[in-house]
Formats: structure tokens, sequence, C-alpha cells
């Protein structure tokens, strides 16, 4: 049987490849934006695509925070209904 504390674990390690991967993905609409800031695109369209990054990353952030605190209380549940 598998413990309450190697199911958190698992869920913890499902939260951070999710987030190392989202992460990714708004580190690379950053170095496009850098990348475009150097091609002369119009400031304006930079702007949104870095605003974009922006708000990529820190939806990542609080979508972790989020799943990190509920697999918590969830495993707490459980912890609590086996005593």
């Amino acid at each position: 049987m598998i413990t309450v504390a190697a199911l958190f674990l698992l869920d913890i390690v499902i939260g951070t490849v999710l987030f190392g991967c989202i992460g990714l993905a708004a580190y690379g609409i950053w170095l496009f934006t850098n990348w475009l800031s150097s091609q002369g695109i119009p400031d304006e369209l930079l702007s949104g695509f870095r605003f974009a990054a922006l708000l990529t990353f820190v939806a990542d952030v609080l979508g972790y925070l989020i799943y990190v605190v509920v697999a918590a209380v969830k495993r707490m549940r459980e912890l609590l209904q086996q005593l």
C-alpha cells in the first residue's frame, strides 16, 4: 500500500513538472520577444508579448501554489481519516 506521504510527494513532483513546462513556455515567449525587439518590431506589439509572458508566468505561479495547497489539504484529510 502506498503511504499518504508518498502520494503527496507524487503530487508535488507532478505539480513541479507542470510548473516547469508552463514556465518554460513563458520563458520562450520572453526570449521570442527579445529576439523580435532586435528585428525592429513596433513597441506596441512587443509590449503585448511581454504582457503575455508575464501573465503566463504569474498564472503559472498562482496555479502551482493553489495545486500544492489543494494537494496538501487532500492528503491531510486522508491522513486524519487513517487515525
